[in-house]
């Protein structure tokens, strides 16, 4: 007896499932199976955000960490940077309120790092768009921080004051490899993030 008919269909008891579901149902497993060996991966291999004994990030330490995560081709000029962004998103999701902050600092300072690499490459509309992003998590960590009242806010508020702080120094040095239009819009965002430190 064939398993396969003249029409494509495979013959299971009771059921004729179609050759084309069979390949869509077995490339959304592998597309799964990818995103959470990537989550796994990044949970494992990479340590957490190290912070100094006044409670302030090591931006040494920082950049060290985002290398080993944004290495090629997990940057956003790649078809597969998809897989960190749906990481990212799963991880968020699933983070608790003091977990959310240090994933959203950690996301923003993760954007940044690409968008400078993007710089380096000449990708420079994309490298804003990055920027952009890079920015829109710090805000967000800097928002719900507002909201915890736990004993972890302060060291939370400290974090989210030197990522701001940070930010804006690295913004300043990338500006001059924009043109003025794109330049505009660095100063956009540093005056956002200046905005945030004077109201923390």
């Amino acid at each position: 007896m064939h398993l396969w008919t003249s029409r494509g269909t495979l013959w299971v008891p009771f059921i004729m499932i179609k050759l084309q579901h069979l390949v869509i149902a077995a490339g959304m497993f592998l597309l799964a199976l990818f995103i959470l060996a990537v989550s796994f991966w990044k949970l494992t291999y990479v340590s957490p955000l190290p912070v100094d004994e006044a409670n302030t990030l090591s931006h040494v330490s920082v950049q060290t960490r985002l290398q080993q995560i944004f290495t090629p081709p997990y940057l956003p000029d790649s078809p597969l940077f998809l897989s960190v962004v749906l990481s990212d998103r799963i991880r968020l999701a699933l983070a608790s309120p003091n977990q959310k902050v240090s994933e959203e600092l950690r996301l923003g300072n993760d954007r940044l790092w690409a968008a400078q690499q993007l710089v380096a490459r000449g990708r420079k509309t994309l490298a804003l768009t990055t920027l952009s992003k890079a920015e829109k998590y710090v805000m967000l960590a800097s928002g719900d921080n507002a909201h915890i009242l736990n004993s972890s806010h302060e060291q939370l508020h400290t974090q989210v004051l030197n990522t701001i702080s940070n930010h804006i120094d690295q913004m300043i040095a990338m500006k001059p490899y924009f043109n003025s239009a794109q330049a505009s819009t660095i100063d956009a965002l540093i005056t956002q993030m200046k905005g945030l430190e004077t109201t923390r």
